[in-house]
């Protein structure tokens, strides 16, 4: 899965600070793999409503990359446990969200990281 990260939007929406950037990337890449464990819990342990609480914790962290698609699959698989969709109708819908984590974590790496000092 391939993602591109807009880093010029993204920076002029942090009106050009590259330190709040790079913070903004070290934090995503420290937490969405804790988020992840803790969603990939929550799935197997049928737990609704932390499930749509890490999902919208990682929406968040996305929104500042403008990360697509991980970003819209996230917020369609938010709005699906938010209306209680029965988990065991969302398993492809998981699965795509998490292969789209995985690949934002290695475009932040090599897209924002790749020529600045980020810390992770």
């Amino acid at each position: 899965m391939q993602i591109r990260i807009d880093v010029p939007g993204a920076l002029n929406n942090l009106g050009g600070d590259e330190e709040l950037l790079l913070g903004l990337a070290t934090i995503f890449l420290e937490d969405v793999p804790v988020l992840m464990e803790q969603l990939q819990s929550d799935y197997q342990a049928k737990n609704q409503s932390e499930l749509v609480r890490h999902v919208h914790s990682l929406i968040g962290l996305l929104s500042n990359f403008a990360a697509e698609p991980a970003l819209e699959l996230g917020k369609s698989l938010e709005w699906e446990l938010g209306n209680h969709r029965p988990l065991a109708q969302l398993g492809s819908q998981f699965s795509d969200f998490h292969l789209a984590m995985d690949a934002t974590l290695l475009a932040i790496r090599n897209q924002v990281c790749a020529d600045r000092a980020c810390e992770y």
